[in-house]
This record gives C-alpha cells, sequence and structure tokens, in this order.
C-alpha cells in the first residue's frame, strides 16, 4: 500500500476480483474495519505492460517492459516485430503454470 500526496491509497492484487472485493469491503467496513472512516471513493485500475518480439542477429527474442526474459540479446539493436499491450493480470495468471514446468494437468509444461 502507498500513501500519496494527494490523499489516495493504492494497492496491488494478483486479479481485478481481488482488488473489487477490497473495495467492497472498505465501502462497507470503513478503514481498519472499525466503521468510523470511509473512503470518499475507491476504484480499480489496469495495469498493463508491453510485449514485444524483437529480431537480431543471433535470433528472435521476446522483451516484457523492455526486460529480455527470452532468446539471445539482440546485439547491435534489433527489430521490433510485433508489439502488444498485455494486462498484468493475464501475465500473472499465467505464471503459476510456468513455475516448476509443470501444468495444471500434472505433466511437463513443455
Amino acid at each position: 500500500m502507498t500513501d500519496s500526496t494527494d490523499n489516495t491509497t493504492r494497492d496491488r492484487h494478483e486479479t481485478r476480483a481481488q482488488a473489487e472485493a477490497v473495495c467492497r469491503t472498505l465501502e462497507r467496513e470503513g478503514l481498519g474495519g472499525e466503521r468510523i472512516h470511509f473512503p470518499v471513493e475507491t476504484w480499480t485500475e489496469e495495469d498493463d505492460v508491453e510485449l514485444m518480439y524483437v529480431q537480431g542477429v543471433e535470433g528472435n527474442s521476446i522483451y516484457l517492459n523492455d526486460r529480455r526474459i527470452a532468446g539471445p540479446k539482440p546485439w547491435g539493436g534489433g527489430r521490433v516485430l510485433k508489439r502488444w499491450t498485455v494486462r498484468v493480470e493475464d501475465v500473472l495468471l499465467s505464471l503459476p503454470n510456468a513455475v516448476g514446468g509443470r501444468t495444471d494437468e500434472g505433466g511437463s509444461g513443455e
């Protein structure tokens, strides 16, 4: 949770549903659950990240928010072949299946 100079508090949650549940609880129970101080307004926002497919001399690579996550480094620069805007929620929801190379079916992730 972060506080700002404009009297807003921001939290990050893995899913939009979790964020909306927190907003509903704040509206119902107030800050600290004491039913004394209530927020003036609650809302949720989507976080987006940029996913890029980059062509380089030694092969193609994938970048997430300017960080190479797969493939060789495009020495001498590279050319962006494709660019997507992806929801953070979708990226986070895809990670549990990748941890340990397992899938939902319990088999190898390959």
